[in-house]
């Protein structure tokens, strides 16, 4: 089962490291340090700053949607497909579809009947790969580089929280709560780049 698990989250991160970023300009942000040490065994939980996380998101952001990004979190794949055309890859994982695009890969609950046939369903979470930027910061930026830009209120997990994770498993990850939904960075090394970032409901 843990061989299982391993392997289909090797599938999903392959997915995302292999597809092409949006073509967007690099935003340059200063390296700095927040002091916090983090507990390979435990996770981390750093306070709310007084001003509160959320004012570091738009509104938009506790409401399923990212900004620069037409199709939010329960809007239908039909629609999708519509407007972006056909996904370059489609197949099953986690009970529904995947649709990966260029930009971003969409998880979603649609399925085929039996003729093949797509029966439309809904987004769940969306993934973005390494070049992607949202909320004012890149994935491939360091923990530290993010937090620096959206602030404290943020936890932190080692790889052996996320041992059992079926996206991000066997890695650090920095999670955001906003609102409903939760933002996620993922990467190998606390002190490394981060190799991809989850946007989804809690």
């Amino acid at each position: 089962m843990e061989w299982k698990r391993w392997t289909a989250s090797m599938i999903i991160s392959t997915v995302l490291l292999s597809g092409c970023a949006a073509n967007t300009p690099a935003e340059t942000i200063n390296h700095t340090n927040n002091g916090q040490q983090t507990d390979e065994s435990e996770e981390k939980q750093v306070p709310t700053s007084e001003d509160g996380i959320e004012k570091k998101f738009p509104s938009s952001a506790s409401e399923g949607l990212i900004e620069g990004i037409e199709f939010g979190i329960g809007d239908l794949t039909s629609d999708v497909i519509r407007d972006w055309g056909e996904p370059e890859t489609m197949d099953y994982w986690e009970g529904g579809l995947y649709f990966s695009y260029p930009r971003l890969v969409l998880f979603t609950d649609a399925r085929k009947d039996n003729d093949d046939q797509l029966i439309d369903g809904t987004i769940q979470q969306m993934g973005f790969r390494s070049g992607s930027e949202l909320f004012g910061v890149k994935v491939g930026q360091t923990f530290e580089e993010i937090a620096a830009v959206l602030g404290d209120g943020y936890t932190m997990h080692s790889p052996g929280d996320n041992s059992h994770n079926v996206f991000y498993a066997d890695t650090w990850s920095m999670e955001y709560e906003i609102g409903d939904y939760v933002l996620v960075f993922s990467g190998k090394a606390e002190k490394g780049a981060t190799d991809a970032a989850y946007y989804m409901r809690k």
